[in-house]
């Protein structure tokens, strides 16, 4: 659920599970953000190709920050403008579904990662692997192939440590602990306005007793 959809967002935004979907989103987000500021790191992220999940407010931001480092500090790993990337993963070894799928990275690794199937290819695994059954006329799902054909092949796994590997770089000094840069503007509190309502963290600072903007930072 969350961020994403054919239908307008504000007209889903009162239903409850694309509201606690959108907060799951968020906080991931926020984690995301929490990450790039302490140390260089590297993103993947996987979604299928039907979401507008890469242009939610929060990604763009992280994108935004990545790049703002690269520029300004010239970070040793390759994270400047996020690549795209269209796959199928059934074309990776242990794909049983095709599950047409969108990569979205901050790696050179992932345009290693870009796969082709052609009609033939993908009828095959649909026929071998069906995720529905007509019944009276309608259309079921079949629970568990639905559930199995979300799962990551191995081969896909394989193949983005492998990538990985090939493109891994030296790790740059951590966004926070280097004195030379100033990142008030980018990662501290000072003048803090956004405070991720959004993320719905107020149950999480009264579970932890803390200030708000302080679990924010």
């Amino acid at each position: 659920m969350g961020f994403g959809g054919s239908r307008s967002l504000d007209a889903l935004a009162d239903l409850g599970a694309v509201a606690d979907g959108n907060i799951m989103v968020s906080r991931v987000r926020l984690v995301q953000i929490f990450l790039i500021c302490m140390a260089d790191v590297l993103i993947q992220d996987e979604h299928p190709s039907s979401t507008v999940m890469f242009f939610s407010p929060r990604k763009v931001q992280i994108r935004r920050i990545l790049q703002y480092g690269q520029n300004l500090f010239g970070l040793t790993r390759s994270i400047g403008q996020f690549k795209f990337v269209h796959t199928w993963l059934g074309a990776f070894p242990g794909g049983i579904y095709a599950k047409s799928t969108r990569l979205m990275g901050n790696g050179n690794h992932i345009l290693d990662l870009a796969r082709k199937m052609t009609r033939e290819q993908i009828q095959a695994l649909a026929i071998a692997n069906p995720t529905y059954t007509v019944v009276d006329s309608g259309i079921t799902g079949i629970p568990a192939a639905v559930k199995a054909s979300q799962e990551y092949p191995q081969g896909f796994a394989d193949a983005t440590i492998d990538g990985w590997e090939r493109h891994r770089a030296p790790i740059s000094t951590p966004l926070l602990a280097n004195p030379n840069h100033s990142l008030d503007h980018l990662c501290s509190t000072d003048n803090l306005t956004d405070l991720w309502g959004d993320a719905n963290l107020k149950v999480i600072t009264d579970y932890l007793g803390v200030p708000h903007d302080r679990l924010v930072v």
